[in-house]
């Protein structure tokens, strides 16, 4: 968006005080406020120094000009109706956050939400973002009426998202554990992968994940398997780094290159940033999918990732998770109770409502 920026320190003082009268004073939304004329002798300000604060406030949607009939403020103003959604990478940066992005401004399309996606919030050493920055500048300015967060909250601390009194919030990422704002609860996924994989009638379980999942990490998927009654084996776990996700196709091909009886047959693959090239190494492999080995994929739906072999997609519904995001806000913004976590619960992709027509 090209911001407006006032030239001097009175006009930005006007904007001040209109945009209060429109927040908390007598200038609703839909109401004609008096012309420039008028302001301007009210306020003891030029013409012309009133003109800029009005088309700043224009520019911004607060206010809409309707030619002769005067001007009016918007019947959806910002600091009611605008929400802003951080994310905390910048676009390209990840598949889960450029999913939740893309779906906030498929709802804004679809669905007439006022959302306005801002990549990459973040600080480094202290120093903010451009997007955090132009973040900060809304919320300060009264351009957003609440902030679906979807990112790491500790980087934020100190920031007007986190520490606004009344700012509507809703959590989408980990808990801030200083804070007990509105947010999610994922459920995870490998309960259901398992049963799945266990009413294919698989034996041996393997998974492929990301470094940043540490042995801890991956010790209940684990003993989920055992309890189903699969076998597990440390050959056959692997985490690698989500910056070398080329190396899971090798990977792959070795693991594939054991003896039938010493290889898996159940293949979870935990991370949808490793699901292109690990499925290219399946398919060099030659082992037949989903003959001899069943696997399942991680996806944060839609955006599903190509894959060379058959897979069954299970993760999660990024228009469920944005529109409860949406709802959080909503009920706060209308002054309603709001559970202190939402639960979030993983699908296959066969169970998507688009799936059942």
């Amino acid at each position: 968006m090209i911001r407006k920026r006032l030239t001097n320190t009175k006009a930005r003082d006007v904007v001040g005080l209109l945009r209060e009268r429109i927040r908390t004073g007598p200038w609703g939304p839909g109401i004609r406020i008096p012309t420039k004329l008028e302001l301007s002798r009210e306020l003891d300000a030029g013409v012309g120094t009133v003109q800029k604060a009005l088309d700043n406030l224009t520019a911004h949607g607060f206010l809409r000009s309707r030619g002769c009939l005067g001007t009016f403020v918007v019947d959806q103003p910002p600091h009611l109706f605008r929400i802003g959604v951080a994310i905390g990478l910048p676009q390209g940066s990840s598949i889960w956050y450029d999913a939740l992005g893309a779906m906030a401004e498929k709802l804004a399309k679809e669905e007439r939400r006022w959302l306005h996606v801002y990549y990459g919030c973040s600080r480094d050493h202290g120093v903010m973002s451009p997007a955090l920055q132009e973040l900060e500048d809304d919320l300060n300015h009264a351009r957003v009426a609440g902030v679906i967060l979807a990112g790491d909250p500790e980087m934020l601390t100190g920031t007007a998202m986190l520490e606004r009194p009344g700012l509507a919030r809703a959590m989408v990422g980990p808990p801030l554990p200083s804070r007990r704002y509105p947010g999610m609860k994922w459920q995870p996924a490998y309960p259901r992968a398992i049963e799945y994989f266990q009413a294919q009638r698989r034996k041996r379980f393997s998974i492929i994940t990301t470094a940043h999942h540490s042995a801890e990490d991956l010790e209940p998927i684990m003993q989920c398997a055992r309890s189903h009654g699969l076998q597990t084996a440390r050959a056959w776990v692997h985490c690698l780094h989500e910056n070398f996700t080329y190396s899971a196709q090798s990977l792959m091909e070795l693991l594939m290159s054991l003896p039938p009886g010493k290889r898996p047959d159940a293949l979870y693959i935990h991370d949808d940033h490793l699901l292109s090239n690990a499925t290219k190494g399946l398919a060099a492999s030659g082992v037949r999918i989903p003959v001899e080995v069943t696997v399942i994929g991680h996806a944060n739906f839609p955006a599903t990732q190509p894959t060379a072999v058959p897979v069954t997609y299970l993760g999660y519904d990024m228009a469920a998770v944005m529109r409860m995001a949406l709802g959080i806000v909503d009920q706060q913004l209308a002054v309603r109770k709001v559970p202190e976590l939402t639960l979030v619960t993983p699908v296959f992709d066969h169970e998507l409502p688009t799936a059942q027509g």
